[in-house]
């Protein structure tokens, strides 16, 4: 029987290689999300790292060179 949603039934296909033994369904369906749901979640937290850590090394001490600002400031429009 061919699933109403092509998309829907290429990723339940896929599923079913990674989890030959969950029959096909509402089951597979559930894992299949679930597991793209805790995958978006991973995702997000590995960017918020590498944000942190892009912070991290701008901030620190030696990121910019003495007079940086001031440099900066000069020119600017009075």
């Amino acid at each position: 029987m061919l699933h109403p949603n092509p998309p829907i039934a290429q990723a339940l296909d896929k599923a079913q290689l990674l989890w030959p033994d969950v029959p096909r369904g509402k089951v597979l369906l559930v894992k299949l999300v679930t597991l793209g749901a805790d995958t978006l979640v991973d995702q997000r937290q590995s960017r918020l790292e590498a944000l942190d850590a892009l912070i991290e090394v701008s901030s620190a001490e030696g990121a910019y060179p003495p007079g940086y600002l001031d440099d900066l400031r000069q020119e600017w429009p009075a």
